[in-house]
């Protein structure tokens, strides 16, 4: 169990796989925040989705360079 946990908290094995995992990340994050803007609103948003998705792409990226870093 904790041979398995650690190798989760390894994180991602080489810089190519942090900046994929990065962009898929915000791509996912933007559809999905510019979906519930939609459903709330009625309207699409997409500048401010856009600038949240990117957002949530940079902590991603931040977030998988320190595990990278401490690997």
């Amino acid at each position: 169990m904790t041979k398995s946990l650690s190798k989760w908290l390894a994180g991602p094995a080489g810089w190519d796989d942090v900046f994929v995992l990065s962009v898929k990340t915000g791509a996912v994050a933007f559809v999905a925040l510019l979906l519930k803007e939609y459903l709330d609103a009625g309207e699409w948003d997409v500048p401010a989705c856009t600038i949240d998705g990117a957002w949530v792409a940079g902590g991603t990226f931040a977030l998988n360079a320190i595990l990278k870093l401490i690997r």
